[in-house]
């Protein structure tokens, strides 16, 4: 296995699972002749950058450990925005890094990456806005039936 190439995985909630995206990853790798030698992976919401494991990968990036990242769509790496996307996207092209996305279904190099990057970031960014939008719909419809809301109790 070559340390140098990594995955990153992350899911929103405790109850879902890497599987999914751990199996894509692994498929595509091994269809491009790589094998994964080590995987960050994380269950936080993609809302923000500051995250522990894409702050350690984004260190071991700055240090030059990582050679080829995998992620499964780029929104696992975050869904605040076309800026912060473009600008962890930069710090891995400026570290060299290749990034491939398994199910995007586009390539992240060329002069029109930039621009798929953008709309996709945008994408992600509106879905994740609509997520919190239903999940406060559904809650003050719980309120307003006298359920108390807000998931499973401890």
């Amino acid at each position: 296995m070559n340390a140098r190439t990594v995955a990153y995985v992350r899911v929103s909630s405790k109850a879902q699972t890497h599987d999914m995206q751990r199996a894509a990853i692994e498929a595509e790798a091994a269809r491009r002749g790589d094998a994964v030698g080590a995987w960050y992976a994380e269950k936080l919401s993609g809302k923000t950058v500051d995250r522990p494991e894409l702050n350690r990968l984004r260190a071991d990036v700055a240090a030059r450990r990582v050679a080829r990242l995998y992620v499964y769509r780029i929104d696992r790496l975050t869904r605040s925005g076309i800026r912060d996307t473009l600008q962890l996207v930069e710090e891995l092209r400026s570290s060299e890094v290749q990034l491939v996305s398994c199910a995007d279904g586009f390539s992240l190099d060329g002069p029109v990456a930039d621009v798929v990057l953008a709309v996709m970031s945008w994408a992600a960014q509106m879905e994740r806005l609509a997520i919190n939008e239903r999940i406060s719909g559904a809650r003050v419809a719980m309120e307003s039936k006298g359920s108390a809301g807000g998931g499973r109790r401890a």
